[in-house]
């Protein structure tokens, strides 16, 4: 657990200055989870799908937990907003142009084998 008044300090990069890496952040309660979104990120979604990473502060550097969770076609821009709960085990991820433009809110929960999702918002 991050003492308060401590820093986790350590650098995070998105995968190419263009995907927008850090366009929406978010910590859990304790600081010991990072949810970041790069939502011009060109993964496996597609061109501009987007994708979250989720870290988790081991002591020293940040660690990503599971795999990246990525847009589900290009042009999704997933993770222009990220939202961690309080535990840290669930995420909500927003994407701009998701389904037809409709800006879907996606949740994620981490269960032992890696991201799920839950559903969607709309």
């Amino acid at each position: 657990m991050a003492q308060l008044g401590s820093s986790a300090v350590s650098d995070i990069d998105g995968e190419t200055a263009q995907d927008l890496s850090g366009c929406a952040v978010s910590l859990s309660s304790d600081g010991n989870t990072l949810a970041i979104g790069a939502q011009q990120n060109s993964g496996r979604g597609g061109s501009k799908s987007g994708h979250t990473r989720i870290y988790d502060w081991d002591g020293s550097t940040w660690v990503q937990r599971g795999s990246d969770i990525n847009g589900e076609s290009g042009g999704d821009q997933s993770g222009l907003s990220v939202s961690l709960s309080t535990d840290g085990n669930v995420v909500a991820i927003g994407g701009k142009f998701n389904d037809g433009n409709r800006q879907r809110l996606r949740p994620h929960p981490h269960l032992r084998l890696g991201w799920h999702g839950l559903g969607q918002a709309r």
